[in-house]
């Protein structure tokens, strides 16, 4: 099964932020590659009474960087075609008791997604599946590797203060 793994390291802060993702592809039949982009934005979060909402999470897919320089155009403008839609956004979060559902906008579709998250010590980490094909995504193959359909997403977002979260209003 491809896998695609998101990591982002957050210093959380609503007016400045310090962010970090890293996606690994995993490539069939084998291999594996990792693109890195410190430009992801969390517009709003709270949680209260034990619930979480976000919105507003961008991640700018122009950012993403693989260390091949080739691969990161083919990444960026033929498959996630960036010059129509520069944006990953996750919209209307609502997460209770580990589950959450939500938007998400890719390539310009919009689909519902859910997953699992975990709040502690500062980190929200969330994970969810979704099948490229649904966003329009043209299939990635070159020379018999390719990327399977349905992937798995794994965020992960350090610095925040639930505190503070649960006191905005």
């Amino acid at each position: 099964m491809h896998r695609l793994l998101v990591a982002s390291a957050c210093l959380f802060s609503f007016f400045s932020f310090g962010h970090q993702a890293e996606v690994e592809v995993a490539l069939t039949p084998v291999g594996a590659f990792v693109a890195k982009s410190d430009a992801i934005r969390v517009g709003s979060a709270s949680f209260r009474d034990g619930n979480l909402r976000m919105s507003d999470v961008r991640l700018d897919l122009t950012t993403l960087k693989t260390g091949i320089g080739l691969r990161d155009q083919h990444l960026a403008e033929k498959y996630l075609e960036v010059r129509k839609s520069r944006y990953a956004v996750v919209t209307q979060l609502a997460g209770r008791r580990g589950s959450f559902v939500a938007y998400l906008v890719l390539h310009g579709v919009k689909r519902r997604i859910s997953g699992n998250y975990s709040m502690e010590s500062g980190q929200l980490k969330a994970s969810f599946r979704l099948r490229v094909s649904e966003f329009k995504i043209q299939s990635a193959k070159y020379m018999g590797v390719g990327v399977e359909d349905e992937i798995r997403v794994e965020v992960s977002i350090n610095g925040i203060d639930v505190r503070k979260l649960a006191g905005r209003r």
